[in-house]
């Protein structure tokens, strides 16, 4: 099919009428205005014209013998066309009835014959500006297509490459922990999209300590992602030589100042666990209270500490500790403010408070069963709305006898 671009001249118009001496009248008054002129003399040769290249603008007559003016424009009109072309019907039919039946067959124009010159050049020019104004919304609309098809592709490559980050930042969290008679773990990790930033981890220290930690890099996605694989590579690379989490700490906050940009910081959670005596002693970069469930009275505590900022958010910082004994059926509850922050279909924070009752409903669970559990209860929170924000709860528990 033929495209003119609209600037090409002179403008093509197609007449259709099946008596010459209309014809011939329409071309005397076109012509000299510059218009090229493209003849038909029935319904049938004006829409097989109309197909075969696309005129600026078809007049047509609608009573011709065979096809109607009416029926051959319906039929341009819901021909397939890349672009638009106007159809003004010439009648002798001066009725209502007509103008509407040749408004419903999609015409743009309707003039009773014989057509006044300076009428017909005046309309004429009305629907060339109209077809123009169609043309440029078709190419607009082509042009943001293309747009939205390259924008698709781009967003499909960056959606394989978070997931690919995402993958990577997973092969960094504990395929597995290590084992110790009287300790077991449960954990869930929810990113809210392909790439997280949340980051826990069992570090062995020498043969007799565990140092356990949950962190928050803020935001989330792959930006986040990257700076949880430097602060895991971080802690990895000097934790098992410190055995005291405020130095731990000290010293992780000191190589972030060095290895990141200014916009991200990273809160922490960080104890040491001794397997001989089962004191836990650990500190809090800005992290938010975890908490203990204390077996022997059946109660909740929360493990705050008295100063601490979150890392990298000072170039230098002071940490201090306290410590707990672990006792059988004990739990240390590791989360980061993903969980906790869950709005319920009202807006209401799910909030660390309604986390300790939960732990105390589902205290005598083992460790994994125990997690299971407060993960199905936040996500029956608000079953209509997905995590907002990346949710981690990593539980350690010492053994007992249930």
């Amino acid at each position: 099919m033929i495209m003119r671009p609209e600037s090409s001249h002179p403008r093509e118009i197609l007449i259709v009428d099946d008596e010459f001496q209309n014809l011939e009248l329409l071309e005397l008054i076109l012509k000299p205005e510059g218009y090229h002129v493209r003849k038909a003399s029935s319904g049938e040769e004006a829409v097989q014209a109309v197909l075969d290249s696309p005129p600026d603008l078809v007049l047509m007559d609608v009573c011709m013998a065979g096809m109607s003016g009416f029926e051959a424009c319906r039929r341009i009109k819901t021909s397939p066309m890349e672009q638009f072309v106007p159809v003004m019907l010439l009648t002798n039919l001066d009725d209502t009835e007509s103008k509407v039946q040749g408004l419903d067959a999609g015409a743009d124009e309707y003039l009773v014959k014989p057509p006044r010159k300076a009428e017909l050049l005046a309309r004429v020019r009305a629907l060339l500006r109209i077809r123009d104004l169609q043309q440029k919304l078709i190419h607009s609309m082509k042009e943001l297509e293309k747009a939205n098809d390259q924008l698709r592709q781009a967003q499909q490559i960056i959606e394989e490459e978070l997931i690919r980050v995402g993958a990577i930042q997973r092969s960094f969290l504990p395929a597995r922990f290590p084992e110790h008679p009287e300790i077991e773990f449960g954990h869930y990790y929810g990113p809210c999209a392909q790439a997280g930033g949340d980051y826990f981890d069992v570090i062995e220290i020498g043969k007799s300590n565990w140092g356990i930690l949950i962190a928050d890099v803020t935001g989330h996605g792959a930006s986040a992602a990257v700076v949880m694989a430097i602060t895991h590579t971080l802690m990895r690379s000097f934790t098992n030589t410190f055995h005291y989490p405020s130095t731990a700490l000290k010293v992780a906050n000191e190589k972030l100042n060095e290895h990141l940009a200014p916009t991200f910081y990273v809160t922490m959670f960080y104890g040491v666990l001794n397997l001989e005596t089962m004191r836990f002693r650990y500190a809090s970069a800005g992290h938010e209270p975890m908490l203990w469930y204390r077996s022997r009275t059946h109660s909740m505590e929360y493990l705050k500490t008295e100063y601490g900022y979150p890392l990298k958010l000072m170039e230098s910082d002071d940490y201090d500790e306290k410590e707990l004994l672990l006792e059988p059926n004990d739990k240390v509850i590791l989360f980061t403010d993903g969980l906790v922050e869950i709005r319920g279909p009202e807006g209401k924070l799910f909030s660390s408070e309604r986390l300790a009752h939960l732990a105390l409903k589902y205290h005598d669970l083992p460790a994994q069963a125990f997690v299971d559990a407060i993960v199905a209860e936040t996500q029956a929170y608000n079953p209509q709305q997905p995590f907002q924000d990346d949710v981690t709860l990593f539980v350690v528990q010492r053994k007992g006898n249930r």
